[in-house]
């Protein structure tokens, strides 16, 4: 074998959804949302909204808050 197969760094992705939701905590930054809301919103599935939070929230962008078994985000 002469090529090596395989990769030392992963890509990042970044999705449109995560575009707006950036935007959108940066330019409410004072404002607590939901994920059930944020799914409403922008008409995306459950899974796909819980990635993109926990994304989020393991940069910095976003901290969450836990009320009554409910969790909140908000730009951190």
């Amino acid at each position: 074998m002469t090529n090596k197969i395989g990769t030392t760094t992963l890509p990042t992705t970044t999705s449109r959804t995560s575009m707006v939701l950036k935007e959108l905590f940066k330019n409410n930054p004072k404002t607590y949302y939901t994920q059930a809301e944020l799914v409403q919103e922008y008409n995306k599935s459950n899974p796909c909204i819980n990635k993109i939070l926990r994304t989020l929230v393991e940069q910095g962008v976003v901290g969450r808050t836990k009320v009554n078994g409910r969790y909140y985000y908000r730009q951190k």
